[in-house]
């Protein structure tokens, strides 16, 4: 072999090792750029894994406010007075007069009010009346409590309270 056989030999074999060089190059650059794309992607991919959560709790929260709120409004006067009339039963309290007063609006809930009188033996039974309106599944606030002593009557003890329930509204 001569020497132009084997310098054309080198000159082929450094252009092919120039050229697998720059695919090499070239195959890395494009790896990278799949490489960020795929991190992207796996980004994206958990992002929306959670907003997916998000959006499934908030799905349980929204059936769990439905479900407490049709609990809420599951309330006529007839019903509030005679739970509240079993109550004052229960715990030994006479419910003199029950009177519902004037419906306050306000954002998305109203509120009942009701003016109530009782009698009782001793301060211990409107106690557990109170204890009793506050231990109810329904949503009761004593928004006013007087107490006075009766000491003419069988009943040592008077009380005038104005009770408040809630109604959510619907949207």
């Amino acid at each position: 072999m001569d020497q132009t056989a084997i310098l054309n030999k080198i000159k082929e074999n450094v252009i092919n090792i120039l050229v697998l060089f720059i695919a090499v190059i070239i195959a890395f650059k494009i790896a990278q750029k799949n490489e960020a794309g795929l991190v992207a992607l796996k980004a994206r991919v958990q992002n929306e894994a959670s907003k997916s959560q998000i959006l499934g709790e908030i799905g349980v929260l929204e059936n769990s406010f439905a479900s407490f709120k049709n609990k809420i409004n599951d309330k006529s006067i007839d019903s509030i007075i005679h739970k509240v009339g079993n109550f004052a039963k229960e715990s030994s309290v006479k419910l003199i007069n029950i009177r519902p007063l004037q419906e306050k609006k306000s954002g998305i809930y109203s509120t009942y009010p009701f003016d109530l009188q009782l009698a009782a033996g001793s301060y211990h039974s409107i106690g557990k009346f109170i204890s009793v309106l506050e231990k109810s599944p329904d949503i009761y606030f004593i928004e006013y409590l007087s107490l006075t002593p009766n000491p003419g009557g069988e009943d040592k003890v008077a009380a005038k309270i104005v009770l408040t329930t809630i109604l959510i509204k619907e949207e």
